[in-house]
């Protein structure tokens, strides 16, 4: 079957001379230097031109910063922030995904670099935070997955904003941790907006969403679920259930921010 995940296959690929390499990264570098003289580069979040100390996923270094801030003390398993050593959210709530990965918290910055990722005129954001997301998982996750995975969205969500931030983030995530990104997850009915309800009701909404590709064999699987926020967790929550039915043996999802302001909704 397409898609099936039998590791004592040898691979079809070859390793990349080391000279080869070297060539292309020169290469790289002088068609970069001429493209940022012909358009010159450009923060992607404050929009400053030619700001110093640019990042290669096109982000100032105030920016930056401002967008992340410091690091967190963060539940493995829902990336909740900890106040102590335990998790409410994953006392009262029953996850189907193994674990979590959250860039940052969903407030100031970050949140309206998420909000307007949804939006198609800010598409090279959303590949941008993709890429940010995809370095800090490379370099924090040791773990290998099999595929890297979107969570879908209904064809008329899609068309009615012109673009699909989860499927951006996987694409840059994907080619930052050489896994193949595959749609291995469908969208069957359109659900209501989760931002408008409360922690049970989202939960309801998105039960039965989901429908799992027949193209794909997920037994044994590894799997990383790719989204943009998490907040209750209801969504990432079905996805990975859904997954899992279908046989994947491991689901992990890893999102820019993580929500705090339902915790108490649980």
């Amino acid at each position: 079957m397409q898609g099936s995940f039998d590791k004592t296959e040898p691979s079809a690929w070859r390793p990349i001379p080391a000279r080869a390499k070297s060539l292309g990264r020169l290469l790289s570098a002088g068609a970069r230097a001429v493209l940022d003289v012909v358009f010159p580069p450009v923060c992607l979040f404050c929009g400053e031109f030619d700001p110093p100390a640019l990042d290669l996923a096109g982000f100032c270094a105030s920016c930056r910063a401002a967008l992340f801030g410091e690091p967190w003390s963060s539940c493995p398993r829902c990336a909740a922030p900890l106040v102590s050593n335990r998790c409410g959210s994953c006392v009262q709530r029953r996850y189907a995904f193994d674990r979590t990965f959250a860039m940052g918290l969903y407030e100031g910055e970050l949140r309206d670099a998420v909000i307007r990722c949804k939006q198609a005129r800010f598409e090279p954001l959303a590949l941008g935070l993709g890429r940010l997301l995809g370095g800090w998982l490379r370099e924090r996750v040791a773990e290998q997955y099999d595929l890297v995975i979107p969570v879908p969205s209904h064809w008329m969500r899609r068309w009615t904003r012109g673009t699909h931030s989860a499927g951006l983030l996987a694409e840059r995530v994907s080619c930052c941790l050489g896994v193949p990104q595959i749609t291995g997850l469908r969208a069957v009915r359109r659900s209501r907006k989760q931002g408008t309800l409360s922690a049970p009701q989202r939960f309801a909404n998105v039960r039965g969403v989901f429908r799992p590709s027949k193209r794909y064999d997920f037994h044994h699987a590894k799997l990383l679920l790719i989204d943009d926020v998490m907040t209750t967790g209801a969504t990432l929550g079905e996805a990975a259930r859904v997954l899992k039915r279908a046989g994947a043996a491991e689901v992990c999802a890893a999102v820019i921010a993580r929500g705090t302001g339902m915790a108490r909704s649980f």
